[in-house]
């Protein structure tokens, strides 16, 4: 599929994360080998993440990223710092406070 992909996709999308962890980076890995295959500028494929946003103070804490809005900040920051075009957020719960916290996380970014 990646081949697939290396060859004729406008974006590639990978997900569920929390924390950009080893599996996430082998995955860039191998998007980029299949990139090099096919003698595309990897530049001109975007990257897209799922990324699972919990909070922390909610009573099933589950999977996903469950950090203080500081936290959520460097990791939103860290995704970017991979190269990934966009990042798309499920937030559990989903609440007024989920939202508050994203938006508060992306006004500390280090942007």
């Amino acid at each position: 599929m990646l081949r697939l992909t290396a060859r004729y996709a406008d974006a590639w999308n990978t997900a569920w994360f929390g924390l950009p962890d080893d599996l996430l980076h082998r995955r860039l890995v191998e998007l980029n080998a299949a990139l090099q295959a096919q003698g595309r500028d990897p530049a001109t494929l975007r990257r897209t993440v799922g990324m699972e946003i919990r909070d922390p103070e909610a009573t099933d804490p589950g999977e996903g990223f469950g950090g203080s809005v500081d936290e959520l900040a460097w990791a939103i920051d860290a995704y970017e710092r991979l190269g990934i075009d966009d990042l798309i957020v499920q937030l559990e719960p989903k609440t007024t406070r989920s939202l508050d916290r994203l938006a508060e996380a992306l006004k500390l970014r280090a942007h």
